[in-house]
């Protein structure tokens, strides 16, 4: 190859290379006329009279290089594992509160049931009947 090839693929290279990065890939939404949302990444499938409608939506690490993209995912990650503690924390606590109001709650009508028992045991008798 000679040199004006050897530029020529290099420069399409660095272009392809800087260029593809900046193209975001992106979504749409739009409601039709029954309420369904649809969802589509080619603004074309929208229908004419919805497009003033739509909802362009971003991906969320389009705008980031590989690196960035691995450490903000890693982030992503880390604080969905620590949300997810944070919830089963919280179900544990829950179903801890509900087990100590039912137990609360069976005691109370125990001694209700007992009280009730014992105050008209001795006013009921076989010769009332």
């Amino acid at each position: 190859m000679n040199r004006s090839h050897t530029f020529f693929l290099s420069l399409a290279f660095f272009l392809a290379i800087t260029i593809v990065p900046c193209a975001i890939a992106e979504f749409y939404s739009y409601v039709d006329e029954n309420g369904v949302t649809h969802f589509t990444d080619n603004y074309a499938n929208v229908p004419q009279h919805l497009a003033e409608e739509t909802n362009a939506h971003a991906e969320d690490y389009d705008n980031l290089t590989p690196i960035e993209r691995e450490k903000q995912m890693a982030k992503d990650r880390l604080e969905a594992s620590r949300l997810e503690k944070q919830r089963e924390k919280d179900l544990r606590k829950a179903r801890s509160e509900r087990k100590r109001s039912e137990r609360k709650a069976r005691r109370r009508a125990s001694a209700i049931y007992i009280g009730f028992g014992s105050e008209n045991s001795s006013s009921w008798s076989k010769e009332s009947y």
